[in-house]
């Protein structure tokens, strides 16, 4: 066999190495192709659900984020509208549930934002003790957390302990004393008891 003979059979090889090193991938990059196309998608799917919940639509915005979660399920932001859409809606537990799928599925460093924001959505909805949960889990993952501490306030004054409002609202005015509310919460829940 002549050298180049030799380096073209060696080429040969290679290329058939390479080229059976690919099917498996092969399979995997159709794959990856069709996700990007989904993520596509979805993301067409959610903006034009927050044009449509900005311009007064929520049934149709609602039905474009359920379509974005369809094409990618672990997408956090479409899951977050539609949760936010369904509380103010009055529908609790949809929208709790949806924030339970989210903290499943995502890492703890996400963890206190979204305990704090199921939370908002169970005081608004009346579940005082689930939001007083999520609101101290919160706070115990990240202390800096000043509204969960405001939120935590009004879910203890709405349950008639007094003081344990005084006390989270005074910790929401160490963390943002710039933020006025708190004060006028204070100001308005009276001297402690004796």
């Amino acid at each position: 066999m002549s050298r180049s003979d030799l380096l073209r059979w060696i080429r040969g090889a290679l290329l058939g190495v390479c080229v059976a090193a690919l099917l498996p991938a092969g399979s995997r990059l159709g794959e990856a192709l069709a996700s990007v196309g989904n993520e596509k998608a979805a993301a067409q799917a959610y903006e034009r659900g927050l044009a449509l919940l900005a311009t007064g639509r929520p049934d149709e915005a609602a039905e474009l984020f359920r379509r974005a979660i369809v094409l990618v399920p672990d997408a956090v932001g479409p899951r977050r509208s539609l949760a936010d859409l369904l509380a103010r809606q009055g529908k609790t537990e949809a929208a709790v549930a949806l924030y339970r799928s989210i903290l499943a599925a995502y890492p703890a460093a996400y963890e206190p934002a979204f305990l704090r924001e199921r939370g908002i959505i169970e005081f608004r909805g009346g579940r005082l003790h689930e939001a007083r949960r999520d609101f101290v889990r919160t706070l115990d993952l990240n202390p800096s957390d000043w509204l969960a501490a405001y939120y935590l306030g009004h879910t203890y004054a709405r349950l008639g302990d007094r003081d344990a409002a005084r006390r989270e609202w005074r910790r929401a005015v160490i963390l943002n004393p710039q933020f006025r509310q708190v004060h006028a919460n204070l100001r308005d829940l009276g001297p402690p008891r004796p």
